[in-house]
């Protein structure tokens, strides 16, 4: 005869089993699908809502959602001072909150890569660099921005140096 304890141990054996079972899994999302159908429309019907903190569009039947995932809704949850994801870094560049971003320093960009990234259509490689013309470094307008090479800036800062050392 079993313990109660050998029991209890050969229950929970069975039920992680079933519950880490992918077929019934399947068989539990047809089911939804079809009874999701019979019920008509109405049914929780799934809306498009864009995420606050990131700017992913995600579906959900919930009015009061307002973030896509775990991480982003942490984002609000839990730091009070969340001003909609800009920031500034300590040299004085903007930076945007965009943690599924490729080159994201934990969760934020600087938003003149983003913004030469959008107008140009794809990201930006290593050796690429945004410079600001004004040199104003948050004055992200397109019309203020120049891509170059690393080389082709670190030039650029250097003649203009010599420039003002002559001037002067």
């Amino acid at each position: 005869m079993k313990t109660l304890e050998e029991k209890r141990a050969e229950h929970k054996k069975k039920w992680l089993r079933r519950r880490n079972d992918p077929v019934r899994w399947a068989k539990i999302l047809e089911w939804q699908r079809k009874r999701s159908k019979k019920l008509g429309v109405g049914h929780r019907k799934n809306k498009k809502l864009i995420c606050k903190i990131c700017g992913k569009e995600f579906l959900t039947y919930r009015s009061t959602t307002k973030s896509c995932s775990k991480e982003c809704f942490k984002v609000v949850c839990f730091n009070k001072q969340f001003q909609g994801g800009k920031t500034k870094s300590k040299y004085g560049y903007v930076k945007i909150y965009s943690p599924h971003h490729p080159s994201a320093d934990g969760l934020y960009v600087l938003e003149h890569r983003l913004v030469m990234e959008k107008k140009i259509g794809r990201f930006l490689n290593n050796d690429e660099v945004v410079h600001h013309k004004n040199g104003k470094r948050d004055d992200n307008r397109i019309s203020n921005l120049q891509l170059l090479t690393q080389s082709s800036h670190t030039a650029l800062h250097h003649k203009e140096r010599r420039e003002r050392k002559i001037k002067t």
